[in-house]
């Protein structure tokens, strides 16, 4: 092939790759893609980078994290049944949009939130702090009637009362002991450091002594 093509150049007296191209009809300024020569033969070409955003697919689930304040909690998801938060339960993966998430335990107020999740491909963390439930406290007395007091304790203010009768004191942790006071009538007076727990009741039986009675001249 390659002599034959020698002989038809020969023999048409052309001597150069121009005279070759005007011979077949092809323009002067035509470039080596038209001669059949790809255009960035012989050097490369940078080619623009294809974006490599981090996003989700679409449809695709996300990992939610839970991190409760305090742990001894129970949590629900949308219509779900409460489950433990724990080792066999700490995260769930969720379709993106809005959910809703309870949480619930016998120390704290129960929590009741949606939350809107984005799509994404990192892990969403849901930190929640609950408040903690007052303690119950129940004051009987040997003489009625009779004050009870208990001393603030941090953020957590004091709590007044009266003896047989339920006492909410609230709490700024799951358990905390706390100064009672108990003022009978007549002054009589009975103190006690008594252990409160968030939620949970807790008795005291106060023995106040009866105030002696002046002797006589």
């Amino acid at each position: 092939m390659l002599t034959a093509a020698r002989d038809y150049v020969r023999e048409r007296g052309l001597t150069s790759l121009r005279d070759v191209a005007l011979h077949l009809g092809v323009s002067e300024d035509a470039g080596p893609g038209d001669l059949g020569v790809p255009s960035d033969a012989g050097r490369r070409t940078a080619r623009p980078l294809t974006s490599m955003a981090v996003t989700a697919p679409r449809g695709a689930k996300r990992r939610v994290i839970f991190r409760p304040t305090p742990q001894n909690v129970q949590i629900a998801v949308d219509d779900g049944e409460w489950r433990a938060y724990g080792p066999d339960f700490r995260e769930v993966e969720l379709l993106p949009g809005a959910h809703r998430f309870r949480f619930r335990g016998s120390c704290c107020e129960e929590l009741d939130q949606r939350v809107y999740i984005r799509p994404g491909r990192e892990p969403f963390y849901l930190s929640r702090e609950l408040d903690f439930r007052p303690a119950l406290l129940m004051v009987r007395s040997n003489v009625m009637p009779a004050v009870v007091d208990v001393a603030a304790s941090g953020d957590a203010p004091a709590a007044r009362g009266r003896a047989g009768t339920l006492l909410e004191v609230p709490l700024g942790g799951p358990e905390e002991v706390r100064r009672l006071t108990v003022t009978g009538e007549g002054g009589g007076v009975y103190t006690e450091n008594v252990r409160l727990h968030a939620g949970r009741p807790t008795q005291v039986r106060a023995q106040i002594d009866a105030p002696s009675e002046g002797s006589s001249e």
